[in-house]
């Protein structure tokens, strides 16, 4: 995330003067989406999970989207995320850092076909459709135009949902060890 970038300059004298300088990459709100699917694939994406965390800047929000954990399956990777994400260090020499899961009052969110959400994805996927339908040689297989064309239905109205997970990182300077005069 931090990246060193190298140039040439030229002194007063004419010589050749060789520079680097890093620039650094801290943010505010970093999002997860829908790709950490096995507690496996987040204990291989350890360090880069941990760096997410390292590169946020203090009160930063990370957000994990995913299913919802209904599943043995997601609940084992919700359990590894929060393991992975508690135990990495994020500080530095200057600074004390933790990130620390926000509790929220629920952690599933949805949306359903026939409120307002629905009802703009649902005019947003009959464009889609007819657009895709009026072009010559698709390559969209004609059973996946079908579901679609199916969830714009008046009576379509299937829930949608998904979980979240919210950590917050929190940081202080370090304490300076008491002077030996």
């Amino acid at each position: 995330m931090d990246e060193t970038r190298a140039f040439q300059d030229w002194n007063d004298d004419g010589e050749p003067e060789f520079h680097k300088i890093t620039v650094r990459h801290r943010y505010d709100f970093i999002v997860l989406s829908n790709f950490l699917t096995t507690a496996e694939q987040v204990i291989d994406l350890k360090v880069d999970l941990q760096r997410c965390g390292r590169y946020l800047r203090n009160r930063g929000i990370l957000l994990v989207v995913g299913a919802r954990e209904a599943s043995e399956k997601y609940k084992a990777v919700y359990d590894a995320i929060s393991d992975v994400l508690g135990e990495g260090r994020y500080g530095n020499w200057r600074y004390v850092a933790r990130l620390f899961p926000v509790k929220l009052q629920s952690m599933t969110l949805n949306y359903n076909w026939g409120d307002i959400c629905g009802s703009c994805l649902k005019q947003a996927i009959t464009d889609l459709v007819a657009l895709v339908g009026s072009a010559e040689g698709t390559l969209i297989p004609e059973s996946f135009l079908n579901k679609l064309t199916h969830t714009t239905n008046p009576d379509y109205n299937k829930p949608i949902e998904w979980q979240v997970m919210v950590f917050r990182k929190w940081s202080r300077l370090r304490k300076k060890a008491p002077s030996q005069n």
